[in-house]
């Protein structure tokens, strides 16, 4: 769904995750994006209530995380479960080792990350590979100071 940017299978898929509870919900969600979008540009020249043309990108990569946090919550009382009984058994063994369950990771981290790992090389590269699939053999990236690296498509 995210691939073809399909909004009734995005829309499933969030609901189904647990991202919004109800239409209503995530139209509301849309708005806020569309008000964001206005509140970071002083120069807007959108009127309040039309169209952006900004908004799809804005969109699909907010649809995105969104679906990730999701899935997040649904995989963490999994996830902890496996760990206890990871240590539980490591205890047989070895005795004081404790597991905490620590929250997962929220919104505003996930966006920090996204800033941390969007270099313009990053961006380069998933045009290339993602975006022209097929188009190229070999993708060679020269990052300063690292070298020159292959990087080859996970194909």
């Amino acid at each position: 769904w995210l691939a073809q940017r399909n909004v009734v299978n995005a829309f499933e898929a969030l609901v189904g995750g647990g991202a919004f509870k109800s239409l209503e919900a995530f139209c509301a969600w849309i708005g806020e994006l569309n008000a964001l979008i206005s509140a970071c540009d002083p120069d807007d020249m959108v009127k309040p209530g039309n169209w952006d043309p900004r908004l799809p990108d804005v969109f699909w990569g907010a649809v995105y995380v969104q679906w990730l946090l999701s899935e997040a919550d649904r995989c963490a009382p999994i996830f902890h479960e496996i760990a206890q009984s990871v240590v539980d058994a490591a205890n047989l063994q070895v005795r004081g080792i404790k597991y905490e369950i620590a929250p997962n990771k929220g919104k505003a981290r996930v966006e920090k990350k996204q800033k941390d790992y969007a270099s313009p090389g990053l961006h380069i590269l998933h045009e290339a590979l993602d975006l022209l699939p097929g188009c190229f053999a070999k993708v060679l990236r020269a990052d300063l100071g690292a070298g020159l690296k292959e990087a080859l498509p996970n194909r």
